[in-house]
C-alpha cells in the first residue's frame, strides 16, 4: 500500500526530457514533450506513464484555484513550501541545504514536508523538526500538494541547481553561492541540523553497541560508489581498492574507520578499528546521519553521502568528484579531487573543463569530444587524505582554494563561489 501511494503522491520535481534525456523541471511543456516522444516511438508503457503525470499536474491547477485563498495568506506570510525530491537520500539532502539556507537568507521560514509513504521518511526529520516546521504526516502531505506545487509559495529545484539543457544554463542561483553565502552570515552551518539531547544519547547508546567503544572524534567516515553500487553511473564509480592505502594511513595514525556500504559492496579488508556498516540492515535510520555528523569527517565520492555531509556541516574529503563543477565540499575544513579527462591521452586542465560544456559532465558530450573519464589512483587518494587530516591552509602549495583558483571563470559556475580547497592533479 506504501508504495502505491507514493507512486500516486510523491512527485518528484525533477524530469529526464526526451530524446535528448537532459534533466528537466516537472512542468506541463515538458510532459508533453515525452509524450510526444514515446508515441512516436511506440512505448505505450512510457506513454501511460508520462500521460498519468500530465492528469496529475492539470489535477493540481484545479485545486490550486480551490486554494486560492489560503495561497494568497502564505503569500503574504514568512512562510515558504520546499519542493523536494524525497525520492534518493542525496537529492534529498542536497536539497533541504540549500532550500533552507536560501530562504533563511531571505528572512523567510521553511515548510518541510517529507512524506510518510516516500521512502526517506525517517532519515531527516528527527534532525528537522526541533528548529523547523517538518510535516511527517501522509493525509498532510497529500492535502499540501497543490501548495508545495504553487511557485509563488514555494522555492523549487532549479533556484538551487544548475541544469545545462540544449547549450543553456537553467537556474536562479548557485548551490555553492548559497552555502557560502549563509556560513558569512550565519556562521552556523554544523549547528544548524542537530538531533536533541535525548536524541543524541540514544544514538550514541546505540553506535557503542555496534561500534564497542568507538570514539566517533577519532573516527573518519568512508563512501565510495563501487561497481556494485546499485543504480549508480559508471561515471562516478571508483574502485575500492584504490582506498586501502589511504584507510591503512588513518589507522596507523590511530585513527578509526567506519565504510558505509550495502549489502553487496562488503570487502574481505580487515583490520583493527575499520568496520563496514550496512545501514540497510539498521532498523533506526538515524544511526548512519549520526555517525556522519559526530565523526571527525567523511571520505567519499561524489554522491548521495557527501550532499549527507555537506547538510551536517562535516568537513568532506570528496574525491573522483564529476561533474566538475558540483561539488558538495563547500567549507574551508573541504577538499576536492576531481576525476580526469582526457582527449587523445592528453589531459585536459581545468581551464578547458571550466571553460566549456565538459564540466557539467554530459556523456554524449564525453563521446562526442572523444573524452575518456580518469579515476584517482591510489597516490592521489593516499596524499589529499594526508593532507586532509591536517590544516589545509599550510598545504596550498599543492592546493588552492577554489575560489582563487576559478574565480576568472566565465559565467554559469557554481564552484568559483566555493571556500573549499581544490588539489591539481
Amino acid at each position: 500500500m506504501k508504495k502505491i501511494i507514493n507512486l500516486i503522491f510523491n512527485i518528484d520535481p525533477f524530469i529526464f526530457v526526451y530524446p535528448e534525456r537532459k534533466l528537466g523541471s516537472l512542468n506541463k511543456k515538458n510532459v508533453l514533450i515525452n509524450i510526444y516522444f514515446f508515441t512516436k516511438s511506440l512505448n505505450l508503457k512510457q506513454n501511460i506513464k508520462y500521460v498519468f503525470y500530465l492528469f496529475r499536474l492539470l489535477f493540481l491547477d484545479i485545486a490550486k484555484l480551490i486554494y486560492s485563498p489560503l495561497i494568497l495568506l502564505i503569500y503574504i506570510s514568512k512562510y515558504r513550501f520546499l519542493k523536494l525530491s524525497s525520492n534518493q537520500i542525496g537529492v534529498l539532502a542536497h536539497h533541504l541545504d540549500a532550500m533552507i539556507k536560501s530562504l533563511l537568507l531571505e528572512n523567510k521560514k521553511p515548510i518541510i514536508i517529507i512524506p510518510s509513504y516516500s521512502e526517506y521518511d525517517e532519515i531527516f526529520t528527527n534532525l528537522l523538526k526541533e528548529k523547523f516546521l517538518c510535516v511527517n504526516n501522509s493525509l498532510l502531505s497529500i492535502f499540501c500538494l497543490p501548495l508545495i506545487y504553487t511557485d509563488k509559495i514555494s522555492i523549487s529545484p532549479e533556484f538551487v541547481e544548475t541544469f545545462f539543457n540544449k547549450n543553456k544554463i537553467i537556474n536562479k542561483n548557485f548551490y555553492n553561492k548559497i552555502l557560502s553565502d549563509y556560513e558569512k552570515k550565519f556562521q552556523n552551518s554544523s549547528e544548524l541540523f542537530c538531533f536533541n539531547k535525548s536524541r543524541k544519547e540514544f544514538l550514541n547508546k546505540l553506535t557503542r553497541s555496534k561500534f564497542k567503544n568507538i570514539d566517533l572524534k577519532k573516527t573518519y567516515i568512508l563512501h565510495t560508489r563501487d561497481e556494485k553500487f546499485y543504480n549508480t553511473s559508471n561515471l562516478r564509480t571508483s574502485k575500492f581498492e584504490n582506498y586501502l592505502d589511504a584507510i591503512e594511513f588513518l589507522l596507523n595514525q590511530n585513527f578509526s574507520v567506519i565504510r558505509i556500504v550495502h549489502t553487496n559492496q562488503k570487502s574481505t579488508f580487515q583490520r583493527k578499528n575499520y568496520y563496514e556498516f550496512d545501514f540497510k540492515t539498521c532498523e533506526d535510520k538515524d544511526l548512519q546521519i549520526y555517525l556522519i555528523k559526530e565523526s571527525k569527517g567523511i571520505i567519499c565520492n561524489h554522491g548521495g553521502l557527501s550532499s549527507v555531509g555537506a547538510l551536517l556541516g562535516v568537513p568532506i574529503c570528496q574525491t573522483n568528484v564529476i561533474p566538475f563543477d558540483h561539488c558538495h565540499g563547500n567549507k574551508e575544513t573541504d577538499l576536492i579531487l576531481h576525476k580526469k579527462l582526457k582527449r587523445n591521452n592528453i589531459q585536459l586542465n581545468f581551464n578547458e573543463i571550466f571553460n566549456s560544456n565538459l564540466k557539467y559532465c554530459t556523456p554524449s558530450d564525453f563521446q562526442k569530444n572523444y573524452i575518456e573519464v580518469i579515476d584517482n589512483n591510489k597516490f592521489e587518494i593516499l596524499e589529499v587524505v594526508k593532507i586532509f587530516i591536517t590544516s589545509l591552509k599550510d598545504k596550498e602549495t599543492k592546493i588552492v582554494q577554489a575560489r582563487n583558483l576559478f574565480k576568472d571563470i566565465g559565467k554559469g559556475t557554481s564552484i568559483k563561489y566555493a571556500n573549499s580547497y581544490i588539489y591539481r592533479n
